[in-house]
This record gives structure tokens, sequence and C-alpha cells, in this order.
């Protein structure tokens, strides 16, 4: 039996963390990590493009934070 994986993007002001979480994720059989931002407003143009199943984001960034952007 085939399943859908869960479509992440990851979103946080320091890429060394959203490295590290997609580092993390990357073994799951279900899960595919299928884009990151920097903030706010790259993940608002990434998710023109994109269907996203779960997006873990960080609250407190530069630019557009984590509320602004979930809004």
């Amino acid at each position: 039996m085939k399943t859908n994986k869960i479509k992440v993007v990851v979103t946080d002001d320091h890429e060394v963390l959203i490295d590290g979480l997609i580092a993390l994720l990357a073994p799951e059989p279900d899960i595919e990590v299928i884009g990151k931002a920097l903030n706010g407003y790259q993940l608002l143009k990434l998710l023109k493009t994109k269907n996203v199943d779960l997006i873990i984001m960080e609250i407190d960034m530069p630019e557009l934070d984590g509320v602004e952007a979930t809004k």
C-alpha cells in the first residue's frame, strides 16, 4: 500500500537550524521536506507554488514574523 508523504516546509531566520531540522526529518519515510524559507515573505512566496501539509516556523523572525505570516 502506497501512502502519501507529509509535505513539510521549514521556516526560520537561522539557516543552520533549518538545515538541522531537515537532517532530522530526512530519514522519516512518511515526511518529505519540500522547501525552506528564512522569513515570512519567503514562506508566502513559496506557498504560491507548492502544496504544503505542515509548516514548521519560528515566531520571532525579522521582516515578517511567524505570527504575521500565519495571518
